[in-house]
């Protein structure tokens, strides 16, 4: 699910599943707040990037990191 809900935040989906996926979300608490936590990495990694501020391959990886354990532990 988590490739999927990247996909998804990414905008990379075509039109159907990308519907399909936002229904779901919007019925599912879990995945709602999968991809809340998604997004905040996304936005929070964009803001230092946009402002000047390096971005280093360790604080991504880290994020990468955490996004995929947030996913596992999902049952």
């Amino acid at each position: 699910m988590a490739r999927l809900l990247q996909a998804y935040l990414d905008g990379e989906l075509d039109a159907g599943r990308a519907r399909r996926v936002a229904v779901h979300l919007d019925g599912c608490w879990r995945c709602g707040l999968e991809a809340s936590a998604y997004e905040a990495i996304k936005v929070a990694v964009s803001a230092v990037s946009t402002h000047g501020g390096p971005v280093s391959h360790e604080a991504v990886a880290r994020l990468r990191d955490f996004a995929d354990r947030l996913a596992e532990a999902q049952p």
